[in-house]
């Protein structure tokens, strides 16, 4: 409530640089004497009351912040509303505009600014694309590999950037001394679970006070491996691989489905703990061949690709290809 009225009262989000931009340890951290600067003002564009919303929170709030921290001039990254009077500037801007603002009535404002000679990004995060906005747009930021050869079979001009986790989330080392499967998130995004008692499920809010998801952590900090078996989500439809990213953060293995393609695409084929399609049979084995090879060969060797997924995951990567894509 108190942050749909700031966004009523501000039209806005005052974001500060990210404190911790590299969580990885694989990254240069310092934006001081980087060479990385914003030749355009960056505008995040979001709908007004959505501020509490994962996908704002991450795509919007926390990616302006990585890209404050990123850069020399971060006074030009801006976080504001539909109807903030920045919008209707003359001065030429890169927009990044997000989930909660790509409606099926988007399309003329879109149009109107890039007549304006803004350069209008589009970043669906895990939404459904709308084709009638392609001849609008400038390109399409892509938090999913699946997204980005969705735009390359299309024409469209595309980049991926992958999906931030919540900083909230605790990042842990992956030395692990017990077993435990689980599943943090929403129940019906994921298959078998009912039939799976073996997976200790903790149900995910759409917004999650920081009191609540702390101490929701607190559990999920425990888990040895992360449980997420997806079904085909259908063409223009998109699902970035947030459970992977979420398990590499906590020091965790992933436990999933070739049938998943963003999946199958993060982890590659010698990834031991994918089964070989979604059904029943099939994961019962993987979580079967993940508890007899608990701290063995197959599992040093996930933790190794989860160590890379892990700096795939992390702010200053993340960053780092959002700059890339303006300078394209």
């Amino acid at each position: 409530m108190g942050g749909a009225l700031l966004d009523v009262i501000s039209r806005g989000w005052h974001v500060r640089p990210l404190p911790d931009i590299c969580w990885c340890g694989e990254h240069f951290t310092s934006a001081k004497g980087s060479g990385r600067y914003l030749e355009r003002r960056l505008v995040f564009v979001y709908r007004a009351g959505y501020r509490a919303r994962g996908s704002v929170r991450l795509r919007v709030a926390q990616l302006a912040a990585a890209v404050k921290a990123s850069v020399s001039n971060p006074e030009l990254v801006i976080v504001v509303t539909e109807d903030s009077h920045w919008l209707r500037s003359t001065e030429p801007m890169d927009m990044v505009w997000t989930k909660s603002t790509l409606t099926g009535d988007v399309r003329s404002a879109l149009s109107t600014h890039a007549a304006r000679g803004h350069r209008v990004f589009v970043d669906f995060v895990d939404g459904t694309d709308i084709p009638e906005i392609a001849d609008t747009v400038y390109g399409y930021i892509c938090a999913s590999r699946t997204e980005l050869n969705y735009r390359a079979h299309r024409g469209n001009r595309a980049w991926y950037v992958p999906h931030a986790v919540d900083t909230r989330i605790p990042h842990c080392d992956f030395d692990r001394e017990s077993l435990q499967f689980g599943y943090f998130g929403r129940p019906w995004m994921v298959e078998h679970l009912e039939n799976l008692s073996e997976i200790r499920s903790i149900p995910a809010e759409e917004s999650f006070g920081d009191r609540d998801f702390v101490h929701t952590m607190e559990t999920v900090a425990q888990w040895s491996h992360h449980y997420s078996v997806r079904s085909f989500f259908g063409v223009g439809n998109f699902k970035p691989p947030t459970k992977v990213f979420v398990a590499a953060r906590l020091g965790a293995l992933f436990v999933g489905s070739r049938q998943d393609e963003e999946v199958q695409l993060l982890m590659g084929n010698d990834y031991p703990y994918l089964s070989k399609n979604s059904s029943l049979e099939e994961v019962r084995k993987t979580l079967e061949f993940a508890r007899d090879t608990f701290l063995a060969e197959p599992w040093n060797r996930a933790r190794k690709t989860m160590q890379v997924v892990r700096r795939e995951s992390c702010d200053a990567f993340i960053a780092e290809r959002l700059l890339g894509s303006l300078k394209s």
